[in-house]
């Protein structure tokens, strides 16, 4: 069963195993303000490919339109985040993976020439993926493989993934389509550092008051310039934000323990239950009560 979407959010989870770090998560929204993707990164690289709808995607600073059939690229610990467009609904498959699962065994010339320069953002994936260019389609055949290879799991399915991702990684250098993400990368780091900090902290503290002002004296700056700082970095003010990490992390309780609503709701930062409920429809187009029923 391949295993929600929303646990991505998770900076600390593994994503498969430690013999086979890949996973591949499903996600269908309706539709709305909600965010398709909340903004974070991980260590790992990964491939989100829209199946459904369309999605305006941000990494870093930079904006693509990714549309049904095409895919996006995120490096390894590259801020994204992902909204629908027009409201409209969507569905996708992102294939999260460590770069390691890739390693050849000892220092030999596949590991050297191919895997190394990946490790190191030199030669990695191009960024938008579409339909409209012969090797990009034969990359999103690859994409599309892997996504429904890992959906069944039958015995072997690991060699078979680990092919088509080598397979994709042949095609790239085939067509000289690698792309060098360092230069990229240095420039990216100094807004991205500031935003991981303020992230990393909300993460930490989202179940108790947090102020404008001790988020904006972390980077630091003036209240006003970090408002319009992290709407620039996430297309979420503040307060969209926390409420809508919030809700996940109510969204995992219930569906892992018997806790009541209301102590859901205060254990996660919501000092008023109906707020927390009305939000909670917003997300996820039910009460509370109904997705963990729903779960069970």
């Amino acid at each position: 069963m391949v295993q929600p979407a929303k646990q991505i959010l998770k900076e600390n989870k593994h994503h498969g195993d430690k013999s086979f770090p890949l996973a591949v998560y499903t996600l269908e929204q309706q539709g709305g303000d909600i965010p398709i993707v909340e903004c974070h990164w991980h260590k790992e690289i990964e491939f989100f490919y829209c199946l459904e709808g369309e999605v305006l995607f941000q990494i870093n600073q930079e904006f693509i339109h990714v549309r049904a059939g095409e895919a996006v690229f995120i490096d390894s610990e590259e801020i994204h985040t992902g909204h629908s467009v027009e409201q409209s609904k969507c569905k996708f498959a992102a294939i999260v993976l460590d770069t390691k699962l890739l390693d050849s065994a000892q220092l030999d010339k596949i590991q050297t020439h191919f895997i190394s320069p990946l490790h190191e953002q030199r030669r990695t994936f191009p960024r938008h993926i579409t339909k409209k260019i012969a090797w990009q389609k034969q990359l999103l055949d690859y994409i599309q493989a892997i996504v429904h290879v890992y959906m069944h799991r039958q015995i072997g399915f690991e060699l078979v993934i680990k092919a088509n991702l080598l397979l994709m990684l042949q095609l790239i250098y085939a067509e000289g389509a690698t792309v060098n993400r360092t230069a990229l990368k240095e420039m990216a780091n100094a807004q991205s550092d500031k935003l991981k900090k303020i992230i990393s902290y909300i993460f930490a503290n989202y179940d108790k008051t947090i102020s404008l002002n001790e988020l904006a004296q972390l980077i630091p700056m003036s209240e006003g310039h970090f408002c319009r700082f992290f709407k620039k970095m996430t297309r979420q003010t503040v307060t969209e934000y926390i409420n809508s990490y919030r809700i996940r992390q109510a969204a995992t309780l219930l569906r892992e323990t018997d806790k009541k609503v209301s102590t859901i709701a205060y254990e996660v930062g919501f000092e008023h239950i109906s707020y927390f409920i009305k939000l909670f429809k917003l997300h996820f187009n039910c009460s509370p009560t109904a997705y963990r029923r729903q779960k069970l």
